[in-house]
């Protein structure tokens, strides 16, 4: 009986100071991943927001076929959630809290463990998309020791990051494949045409601004202007407005252009409303049907075409808008012809 007793006082002093020591430990986590994805940041949110697309490219669900969900209705947007119950997962319950135009915030429960607060970002780049996907929270007690005696290690933070971040990286990497082959489907064909573009006579605001400036509201000031300038001669216009890019920097974000309209007109311009020419000389053409913030297709298809056709760009890219949005409200009808400066390749 003395044995016995003196084991189970050796237990308990074991017990307790693994729990005490337990104590000292930091629980607080925050595991993620990040990814860039060819698919415009509207086209990634879209899909992740609705949790019925979780299990085609999510890791925990795909790992346990006997896995059952269920689905808030409707299944996207803030407050929507779906539960899960497998036999190697357990059960559990992801809601969304927060949806904004670049992120999406989530709570995470696990029936029997400690939860967790999701976290998304998606941030438009050179490639795309830039997706952060991520977890971050606090351990309790038995979550403490649950990492403690599994990973064999005091680093809390860093036990999470090895367990969950090996995830997040395989999830993302399923979203990516899912979404931009999705987008290869339904990726319009464009027909290039070379040909030679005669100039215009036009009148024009110029612009040196960052990117991030350009906006609807620029173009309408530029072409208020310009009208304004020329009321007398509105019927003298000889062609559609367009925009004329000298220079688009991806690296520095900053750009060089004219905002245009084509006037048959004697006035000489003054220091707002500048008179010249357009661009004259060999160019690729090519016609994107659809919304303006929807053309980076038709720029990726022309550096392709140039590349399997032996030319480089060599001036600027006029955009000319043969649809008048104020006259046809569905942007999805909208027409706009654009035309690179192109030259033959020295190679």
């Amino acid at each position: 009986m003395k044995l016995l007793k003196s084991i189970m006082i050796l237990l308990l002093i074991i017990i307790a100071g693994v729990i005490g020591f337990s104590l000292t430990i930091d629980g607080t986590f925050d595991s993620s991943a990040t990814l860039d994805m060819n698919v415009a940041p509207k086209t990634v949110q879209t899909y992740v927001s609705n949790l019925t697309t979780w299990d085609k490219w999510g890791v925990w669900v795909q790992s346990d076929p006997s896995t059952k969900l269920d689905f808030s209705d409707p299944a996207d947007g803030e407050g929507s959630w779906y539960t899960w119950d497998g036999d190697s997962i357990g059960k559990g319950k992801l809601t969304v809290l927060e949806l904004t135009k670049n992120s999406m915030g989530t709570q995470l429960e696990f029936d029997g463990m400690d939860g967790g607060n999701g976290y998304w970002s998606f941030t438009e780049s050179s490639e795309g998309t830039e997706v952060t996907w991520g977890v971050k929270g606090e351990m309790g007690m038995m979550g403490k020791l649950y990492m403690l005696f599994s990973q064999g290690s005091t680093d809390i933070d860093g036990s999470m990051d090895r367990m969950a971040g090996k995830d997040f990286v395989q999830g993302l990497d399923n979203l990516k494949v899912i979404l931009e082959e999705a987008e290869a489907a339904k990726a319009p064909s464009f027909v290039f045409e070379e040909m030679t573009m005669g100039a215009m006579d036009i009148y024009y605001v110029h612009h040196e601004l960052p990117m991030s400036s350009i906006n609807s509201e620029l173009y309408d000031s530029s072409y208020d202007a310009i009208g304004a300038y020329l009321a007398e001669d509105t019927a003298n216009m000889n062609g559609m407005p367009m925009a004329i890019y000298a220079n688009w920097n991806e690296e520095d974000s900053s750009s060089v252009m004219d905002i245009a309209m084509p006037f048959a007109s004697n006035k000489a311009g003054n220091d707002q409303v500048l008179k010249g020419s357009s661009y004259a000389g060999l160019v690729i053409k090519a016609t994107h049907y659809g919304p303006y913030e929807e053309m980076m297709p038709i720029y990726m298809a022309a550096e392709a075409y140039m590349t399997a056709n032996g030319l480089v760009q060599n001036g600027p890219v006029t955009e000319i808008y043969v649809t008048d949005p104020g006259s046809e409200p569905d942007s999805t009808k909208w027409v706009t012809d654009v035309y690179w400066a192109v030259a033959k390749s020295a190679e």
